[in-house]
C-alpha cells in the first residue's frame, strides 16, 4: 500500500527527463516536487520554497558544469546549504556520463570531499557491512540490499569504508576489459560505485550503476530513508 498524501515527505527532482526508472516508485513514498535545471533559476526557488524536503535528487550533471552552465555555481551554493541544514542529495544516472575533471573540479571546490571519478567498469561490488546510514543504529540502510551487485558502474576513489556502502573487492577486475583497445583487465579493488557521507546536519550520495539496474532504485529509496515505507 503507498504511503497516505497527508504524510508522505517531499522529494525534489532535478533532471531534463521526466523518464526515469524508480521515479513511479518513489511517488509512492513521496509526494516528487520537480526542480528543472535552467538559467532561470527555477531549481533554486524550488529548493528554497521546500528547504525541509527529505531529499533532492539530481539526475543532470549540469549543476557541476559551469563553464557551460552559468547559474550552476548559484544552484551549487543552495544545495551545499540544503546538505548542511540536513537535507540529503542523491547524485545518481545521467550524472555518472559527467566528465572526470568536472566532477572532481566539483567535489573539491563544492563539497570539500577527496572523492574523485574512478573506473568506468562492468564488475562485482559487495556490501560493506561495517558502512553506516542515515538512521541512528547505522545498519538500517541495508534493508533490502543485495549483498553482491553488479552492474556497469562509475566509481569513485578516496571514499572511506565508513562512507562506501559497496566496494569493488580487492583483485577484482573490470569485465569489460577484452572490449577495450588494449583488452588487458586490470585491477579495480578498493574503489566505491556507491558511496554516501556526512556533510553537516546532511547527508550527499552517489549512485554509479550506470545500467539503472533494479537494486539502484532500491538504495535511492535507502539513502532517502524512504526503503522502509509501505
Amino acid at each position: 500500500m503507498a504511503t497516505s498524501s497527508a504524510t508522505k515527505p517531499t522529494v525534489l527532482f532535478m533532471s531534463r527527463t521526466n523518464d526515469i526508472q524508480g521515479l513511479e516508485k518513489l511517488k509512492e513514498k513521496a509526494t516528487v516536487k520537480y526542480a528543472q535545471f535552467n538559467e532561470s533559476g527555477d531549481a533554486a526557488e524550488v529548493i528554497e520554497k521546500h528547504s525541509s524536503a527529505r531529499a533532492i535528487w539530481i539526475i543532470t550533471p549540469a549543476i557541476a558544469q559551469p563553464r557551460h552552465h552559468p547559474a550552476a555555481n548559484f544552484l551549487s551554493r543552495k544545495v551545499v546549504e540544503y546538505v548542511r541544514n540536513g537535507g540529503t542529495v542523491v547524485l545518481d544516472r545521467i550524472f555518472n556520463y559527467i566528465t572526470p575533471s568536472d566532477f572532481n573540479d566539483w567535489m573539491r571546490d563544492t563539497w570539500d570531499l577527496p572523492w574523485r571519478f574512478g573506473c568506468h567498469a562492468t564488475t562485482v561490488a559487495i556490501i560493506e557491512r561495517p558502512a553506516t546510514g542515515r538512521d541512528a543504529s547505522g545498519k538500517g540502510w541495508q534493508q533490502g540490499l543485495m549483498p553482491v551487485y553488479k552492474s556497469q558502474f562509475v566509481c569513485l576513489k578516496n571514499v572511506e569504508l565508513k562512507d562506501a556502502w559497496y566496494v569493488v573487492p580487492r583483485g577484482a577486475t573490470d569485465a569489460s576489459a577484452s572490449q577495450k583497445p588494449s583488452g588487458l583487465p586490470w585491477d579495480i579493488g578498493g574503489q566505491a560505485p556507491i558511496a554516501f557521507t556526512k556533510i553537516g546536519a546532511g547527508y550527499l550520495g552517489w549512485i554509479g550503476d550506470v545500467d539503472n539496474s533494479e537494486n539502484a532504485v532500491s538504495v535511492v529509496l535507502a539513502m532517502m530513508g524512504l526503503q522502509g515505507d509501505k
